[in-house]
């Protein structure tokens, strides 16, 4: 009988540490579970309301993309003296020929000089016809230098005419353009940049920044 006694206050000892272990379990479930729940709401808090950018990244940003302008418009400058170079060169070569017409050679050297001094400017794109009249005159120089290749005798045994004319066909063409592309695209993320955040831009002292002209209609300055 003692025995039987001491077996049920055994058994009742491990049924309360028992139900003891589970209570426990489950409280620790619901903390989770509410913590959980807590994280999820102020993400979407935060996610809902995301911060200001702090005004050292705007002007950093912007110091950036002026940069990338710079140094965009600064490679087509390049490209131009590239092309102005290869023009001379395969007058150069033509002059090697001995039935070149001196005359020619020199008529074609001050087309290149009277386009170098149409060569276009970040504030000529103000008006976007000079554009248009610059690409127009370098077409017309470039098929003239071609002209006196193809009228003077013998050029055929001049190799490196051929890969100038390769060279200036891109140039003045498919090469430029792509370069033209970037600048462009810079210039939209410039103006803008500064058309959103002009305000924190003059607190921070820069108080005389502008739009820049691109070289298409969409890429003009932004209207206030």
């Amino acid at each position: 009988m003692f025995l039987q006694k001491r077996n049920f206050q055994h058994y009742l000892f491990l049924i309360i540490i028992i139900s003891f272990l589970i209570s426990t379990s489950s409280c620790s479930e619901n903390k989770d579970t509410v913590s959980n729940t807590e994280t999820e709401k102020e993400e979407a808090t935060s996610n809902s309301n995301p911060a200001p950018i702090p005004q050292n990244n705007i002007v950093k940003e912007y110091l950036e993309l002026k940069t990338e302008v710079e140094i965009s418009w600064q490679d087509l400058e390049k490209l131009e003296a590239e092309k102005y170079f290869t023009m001379e060169r395969l007058l150069k070569e033509v002059t090697y020929n001995p039935q070149h017409s001196p005359k020619r050679v020199e008529e074609e050297l001050e087309k290149i000089n009277r386009l170098k001094e149409q060569q276009l400017t970040q504030a000529s794109l103000e008006n976007l016809d000079n554009m248009d009249n610059y690409d127009q005159l370098s077409d017309q120089v470039v098929r003239s230098i071609l002209t006196l290749k193809n009228e003077t005798p013998g050029m055929e045994g001049y190799p490196l005419v051929e890969e100038l004319i390769s060279d200036l066909d891109s140039l003045n063409g498919e090469t430029v353009m792509k370069f033209r592309g970037y600048y462009g695209d810079a210039v939209l993320s410039h103006n803008r940049f500064i058309k959103n955040n002009k305000e924190v831009l003059t607190e921070n002292g820069y108080t005389d920044i502008k739009a820049v002209y691109g070289l298409f209609p969409e890429e003009d300055p932004i209207e206030e």
